[in-house]
C-alpha cells in the first residue's frame, strides 16, 4: 500500500540542436508505503534522463525561451 509518492524534476536542461531540441535532466522519486508485514517503509532515487524532440529550422545558435511543466501519472 503506497502512503505517499512524490516525483519532481531536477537539473532540467533545455538547449537547441540542429533541428532538434535537447532535453536532459533528472528525475527525483520518493515513496513512502506499507511493506509486506504492515511496517512502513520508504524507497528514494534519482533517474536521469535525455531525449532529442524534432523541431525543424532551430539551430544551435538560436535564442530560444521555452515555458515548461511536468505532469505525473501513476498507475498501479
Amino acid at each position: 500500500v503506497f502512503l505517499f509518492t512524490d516525483i519532481s524534476e531536477r537539473k532540467l536542461e533545455l538547449r537547441p540542436g540542429q533541428d532538434e531540441l535537447i532535453v536532459r535532466g533528472e528525475l527525483f522519486l520518493f515513496c513512502m508505503y506499507l511493506s509486506g508485514d504492515e511496517k512502513p517503509d520508504w524507497i528514494s532515487q534519482t533517474i536521469p534522463y535525455e531525449g532529442r524532440i524534432p523541431c525543424e529550422g532551430i539551430s544551435e545558435e538560436m535564442y530560444f525561451s521555452i515555458r515548461h511543466t511536468m505532469t505525473v501519472s501513476i498507475s498501479l
